[in-house]
C-alpha cells in the first residue's frame, strides 16, 4: 500500500530527496487498514477549534501490540420475521429442522401508550390476537390455562396468551404457522424462531469496519449446513441508515457457491450521512430436502472522507536548547495530509519496540489535533523522549496505526498499520529527557508494566 519516494543508498547522490513514504492508492488496501481513495469537499464542520493540541502518552512496554483485523464472521441459527403496522391479517410459515433448544418468541411492537400499565395492556391486546400452530395442529403453542378465584367460588378458567415457547424435544420439524389477526396486524409485532442445534446457519461478515466513499467494502453472507456451502438459496439483504429512516433493498451477488456479497459504499452512492449502518440479511431455502428461513444482521461505520494521509516524513529529535548536545524532549514524526473541507482532525500513532522473536511491544502513543481548512497541511506526532525512554532499550523503535479521525464528524478517514514504515532510533539513552510523573505512569511502574 505504502512505497519509499527514493531508496536510502541514494540519499547523498540525490538533491532533495528525503526519507519519507507516500501512498501508492492503486495496491490493495491490506486487512484492517482504511485508505480512501480520495477526498471529498463538504459543507466546513461549524465552530471548529483550530488550535494545534499534542499529547503523548506512554503505554506499559510488557504489553503486546493487537493488529487490527477484518471483523469476524457472525453466524445466525434463527428466523426473525416482521408484521408491520398496518398490515392485514394473515399466516406466516416459519420452516424447523431442529426443535431441540428452540424457542419462539412473539414480541409486540412499542405502541404509543402513555404509561407502563397502558403499555402492558397493549401487548397483551396484541399476544391475544396471535396464535402459533405445530405441523398439522390446530391446538395454540402459545396459550396456558389460567384458573381465578372469583368471590370465593369455583375457579374461572381461561386461557393466557404467552410471548415465549419452548418447544419440547417431542415436537415435531416442518413448518409452524403464525396466525395473526386484524389487531395484531394494526399494532404490528416480530417472530422470532431461534433453533441453536440447527446445523444450517447463516453467517454475515463485513469486509472492513469502516467504508468510505469511493472505496471498497462489502458484506458477506455465507449459507452452510455441517459447514458445507449451501449454493442457490434465495438471499435479500436491506440497509438502515443511522438516522432511523427507511430501509433500502441492497444489491446482492452469489460470487461463489453458498456465498454473497453486497457492497455498501456503491449502494450508499453520493449520501453524505456519516454513522453505522445495520444491514440485515434473509436467506431461505433448501438443504438436504430440509427447507429453512435465517435471518440476520451486521453494521459497519461509513464515512465520506474530507482528508486523508498522503507522506510520512523523518522522525527528528526535538531538543531542550535547540544544540546538539543537549537533551531530547521528544521525538516528532511529520505527515502531510491533503484536507478537503474544513475539519478538526486528529493525527495519532502508536510506537512499539519489537523484540528478537518479532514481538511487538507497546511504548508509547502520540495524538497531535487541529483545526485545519482544504488544502495541503503538516501535521506531526510528537513522542515524549521520556516515554521512549522507559522501554529501556535503545530501539530502533517502529511506528504502527497511524490513524487520522475527524473529530467534527465523528469519522475514521485513515488507519495504516503498518506505520508508513517510519522507524525511530537506535536511540541514546543517556540523553533522553526523564518521563514525568503522572498518575497513570505511577501506576504502571507499581506493577513493572515497562522495561524489556
Amino acid at each position: 500500500m505504502y512505497k519509499p519516494t527514493c531508496s536510502v543508498l541514494l540519499l547523498a547522490a540525490l538533491a532533495g530527496c528525503s526519507t519519507v513514504s507516500e501512498v501508492a492508492p492503486n495496491d490493495a488496501v491490506p486487512a484492517g487498514d482504511v485508505a480512501p481513495a480520495r477526498v471529498y469537499a463538504m459543507e466546513p464542520v461549524a465552530d471548529v477549534v483550530m488550535d494545534l493540541a499534542q499529547v503523548s502518552v506512554p503505554l506499559p512496554t510488557q504489553d503486546l501490540r493487537t493488529p487490527f483485523t477484518s471483523p469476524a464472521p457472525k453466524a445466525f441459527a434463527e428466523s426473525t420475521f416482521f408484521v408491520d403496522p398496518g398490515s392485514r391479517a394473515g399466516d406466516l410459515v416459519i420452516p424447523v429442522d431442529r426443535v431441540e433448544g428452540a424457542v419462539v418468541y412473539l414480541l409486540p411492537l412499542s405502541g404509543d401508550a402513555d404509561s407502563a400499565e397502558a403499555g402492558k395492556a397493549e401487548r397483551d391486546e396484541v399476544l391475544a390476537d396471535v396464535q402459533l400452530f405445530a405441523p398439522g395442529s390446530d391446538t395454540p403453542l402459545n396459550e396456558r390455562t389460567e384458573r381465578d378465584l372469583i368471590d370465593g367460588n369455583a375457579p374461572a378458567v381461561h386461557a393466557r396468551p404467552m410471548g415465549t415457547v419452548f418447544l419440547e424435544e417431542t415436537a415435531p420439524t416442518g413448518d409452524y404457522v403464525v396466525r395473526f389477526g386484524d389487531v395484531a396486524a394494526e399494532k404490528g409485532f416480530r417472530v422470532e424462531m431461534r433453533v441453536p442445534e440447527s446445523p444450517l446457519a447463516l453467517a454475515i461478515q463485513p469486509t472492513t469496519d469502516t467504508m468510505l466513499r469511493g472505496g471498497e467494502g462489502d458484506v458477506v453472507a455465507r449459507v452452510e449446513i455441517d459447514g458445507r456451502p449451501v449454493p442457490g438459496a434465495e438471499v435479500e439483504a436491506w440497509l438502515a441508515s443511522p438516522n432511523g429512516g427507511a430501509q433500502v433493498p441492497l444489491a446482492v451477488e452469489e460470487t461463489a457457491p453458498g456465498e454473497w456479497h453486497a457492497n455498501l459504499p456503491a449502494a450508499l452512492g453520493d449520501t453524505t450521512l456519516t454513522g453505522v449502518y445495520n444491514v440485515y440479511v434473509r436467506a431461505s431455502g433448501s438443504a438436504d430436502g430440509v427447507d429453512f428461513d435465517r435471518f440476520g444482521w451486521t453494521a459497519a461505520h461509513f464515512g465520506v472522507p474530507t482528508g486523508r494521509i498522503t507522506k510520512a516524513g523523518s522522525p527528528s529529535p526535538v531538543r531542550a536548547a535547540g544544540l546538539a548536545g543537549s537533551t531530547v524532549v521528544a521525538w516528532e514524526v511529520p505527515f502531510e495530509l491533503e484536507v478537503a473541507s474544513l475539519d478538526r482532525y486528529e493525527l495519532s500513532g502508536t510506537l512499539v519496540y519489537v523484540d528478537a522473536e518479532g514481538l511487538e511491544h507497546l511504548v508509547a502513543r502520540a495524538q497531535t489535533a487541529a483545526g485545519l481548512d482544504a488544502g495541503t497541511h503538516e501535521l506531526a506526532l510528537s513522542f515524549d523522549a521520556g516515554h521512549i525512554g522507559l522501554a529501556g532499550v535503545e530501539g530502533p523503535f517502529e511506528l504502527r496505526d497511524v490513524t487520522l479521525f475527524s473529530q467534527g464528524r465523528y469519522a475514521l478517514f485513515s488507519r495504516v498499520q503498518d506505520g508508513m514504515g517510519v522507524e525511530i532510533g537506535p536511540v541514546d539513552l543517556s540523553e533522553l529527557a526523564t518521563a514525568a510523573s503522572t498518575p497513570a505512569l505511577d501506576r504502571q511502574n507499581e506493577r513493572g508494566a515497562h522495561g524489556m
